[in-house]
């Protein structure tokens, strides 16, 4: 039982090393991490100049707030009034265009849906809207007005249907005799 097994190791062919290969690797693994740096710095230049913007903006309306403060201080309303009255007739059209565009996107949710619940939900929101009109679409299913299984007409006498398909339709027969009595 106390058998030795002898183990024979075979020599291992040495793998050929090609000296180009770790080279390529270098180079990709050092461009690599260049891309790496060069990303990561982006994000860093990009979170700068966000909060600059930021800031800039803030500083912006708080000088315009200073502004408009010293206007009033100072009495001078017709100025001011001037101002806003520019400021409004510049922003008119584009608040019109938009009010446009909302009524084109809610006529065109309504005209998806039937037109029973257009009272119902025509005053909703638009993003309610939205989301109403995209649950009913889900929700729909397809009906036909063909009954899925064919009914027992009085033309057709039930004594003189096939044992196969009175077994197949035996539910209809059935319902057919309770209809008549």
């Amino acid at each position: 039982m106390s058998e030795e097994q002898t183990i024979v190791a075979q020599p291992v062919p040495e793998a050929t090393v090609d000296p180009v290969v770790p080279e390529q690797q270098q180079t990709e693994q050092t461009q690599q991490l260049e891309v790496g740096n060069l990303i990561a710095e982006s994000k860093k230049y990009r979170g700068r100049a966000q909060v600059a913007e930021q800031e800039l903006a803030k500083i912006r309306k708080e000088v315009e707030e200073t502004r408009i403060s010293q206007l009033e201080e100072q009495e001078q309303w017709k100025s001011l009034a001037e101002e806003r009255a520019a400021k409004l007739a510049e922003l008119e059209p584009i608040v019109t265009a938009a009010q446009e565009q909302e009524a084109d996107l809610r006529a065109d949710l309504l005209s998806e849906i039937p037109e029973d619940e257009h009272e119902t939900f025509g005053s909703l929101p638009l993003n309610a809207l939205r989301a109403v009109v995209s649950k009913l679409k889900t929700q729909r299913v397809a009906v036909s007005n063909a009954p899925s299984a064919p009914m027992n007409d009085n033309n057709v006498q039930l004594s003189k249907i096939k044992d196969s398909d009175r077994r197949m339709n035996w539910s209809n027969i059935l319902e057919s005799y309770k209809r008549k009595s």
